[in-house]
């Protein structure tokens, strides 16, 4: 089944699931930052495995919980509204797998070896690679994967990143693909040049839900079903698996207040 019309969209709406999370004392202004360790509504998450780490789903501690569908009904996100203490970018997103306890400070490629993805299958289509520090760390070096494409092919090596020359607890790295790859189905080794990334690395592999501007600090910017795109919240069908939501932001300071605001599913 799928949301087709605006009266099915209607129908499908689930109650708002309101969302919160403390401010960050610390943070790297124009970098990414993980809120998954972040107390508040959903609470933190806890720091993943070593390798191969493992595949969250929507009752992990750190997801936002919601109910799966039932009946062969898809999930949307239908409305999103946010606001931060400091402007900057939303990210909303499916954890779908993740490792850590890597050490970035030694020379040469680190072993991950990260556990087979599951939703919606095992291919990776659309699957992004993130470098993501669970502690603070120097920087002044670059990182770099070698993964598995979503077509099988193994060996494969992103274009390596330059990093910030200190890198804050929480920062979140996105890491570009090799030419002509448009997803990613496992990570096998993550390097750091130099050998100055932090003793506490992991990569996380997720699928982009929906970003949203937040220009102002404590104004809420609401965006609908039209203007996200409805997308999809893809679920695995059988044994049957919710998304592991999380939320990530992009801020203009090296603070920021708390973030605060609801996302509404559609379930049809």
């Amino acid at each position: 089944m799928a949301i087709t019309t605006i009266d099915q969209l209607a129908a499908g709406f689930t109650p708002p699931n309101a969302f919160f999370k403390n401010a960050v004392a610390s943070l790297t202004a124009g970098r990414w930052h993980s809120l998954w360790s972040v107390d508040g509504r959903p609470s933190a998450g806890a720091t993943p495995a070593a390798t191969p780490g493992a595949v969250p789903d929507n009752t992990t501690a750190g997801a936002l919980p919601y109910n799966l569908p039932v009946g062969g009904r898809l999930t949307y996100l239908a409305r999103l509204a946010a606001a931060a203490g400091v402007p900057g970018t939303l990210l909303v997103y499916d954890r779908l797998c993740h490792v850590a306890s890597i050490n970035g400070g030694l020379v040469g490629a680190q072993t991950v070896n990260s556990a087979a993805l599951t939703r919606p299958d095992a291919n990776g289509n659309g699957v992004e690679a993130w470098v993501e520090y669970f502690a603070a760390a120097v920087g002044t070096s670059t990182v770099s994967i070698s993964y598995t494409n979503s077509l099988g092919v193994s060996g494969r090596t992103s274009p390596a990143v330059t990093l910030p020359a200190t890198i804050a607890a929480g920062t979140m790295i996105p890491l570009p693909l090799a030419a002509g790859d448009t997803g990613v189905r496992s990570v096998q080794t993550i390097t750091h040049a130099g050998a100055s990334g932090g003793t506490n690395v992991g990569v996380t592999l997720l699928r982009q839900i929906a970003q949203i501007p937040l220009p102002a600090a404590n104004i809420n910017t609401v965006a609908n079903a039209i203007e996200l795109g409805m997308p999809l919240i893809q679920e695995r069908v059988s044994p049957q698996q919710g998304a592991c939501i999380a939320f990530a932001l992009l801020l203009q300071s090296t603070s920021a207040g708390p973030l605060y605001g609801q996302a509404v599913l559609a379930q049809g």
